[in-house]
C-alpha cells in the first residue's frame, strides 16, 4: 500500500510534465493566425454557396476552416486578397472559375475591399 501511495505521488509530477510538454509542442508546432472577422468569413462562405461553389474550377481552402488570410503562415483562399495586416478582405479575383448564380445578400458585409481601378 505504501509503494502505491508513493507511486501516485511521484506519477502525478510526471503526468503534469507530460501535459505541459505536450501542450508546448502544440503551440510550437501549430501555425497562430491572425484572421478576418468572422462577418467577413459569414460572406465568403454565402458566395461559395450561393455561386455554385462546389462546381468551381479552383476552389483551394474555400469553405474550410483554413485561415482566409493566414499571412506568412500559408496561402489565401485562392482569389481573395487580403490587405497588408492579413485581418480583411481587400479583393477577390475569380474570373473564369465557372461561379454561377448571384452574389448573396450581405456582401457590402466587406468593408474594405479595395475600389476596383
Amino acid at each position: 500500500m505504501i509503494r502505491a501511495n508513493f507511486f501516485f505521488f511521484v506519477a502525478q509530477p510526471q503526468v503534469s510534465l507530460l501535459r505541459f510538454a505536450t501542450l508546448l509542442a502544440m503551440l510550437c508546432t501549430s501555425n497562430v493566425f491572425a484572421d478576418v472577422p468572422a462577418s467577413e468569413r459569414n460572406v465568403l462562405v454565402s458566395l461559395y454557396n450561393s455561386a455554385g461553389g462546389p462546381g468551381w474550377t479552383n476552389r483551394v481552402h474555400w469553405n474550410t476552416t483554413d485561415p482566409i488570410c493566414p499571412g506568412s503562415g500559408g496561402e489565401n483562399w485562392y482569389g481573395i486578397g487580403c490587405d497588408e495586416t492579413d485581418t480583411h478582405v481587400a479583393a477577390i479575383q475569380l474570373s473564369n472559375n465557372r461561379l454561377t448564380g448571384s452574389l448573396p445578400a450581405g456582401w457590402s458585409g466587406l468593408t474594405q475591399r479595395s475600389p476596383r481601378p
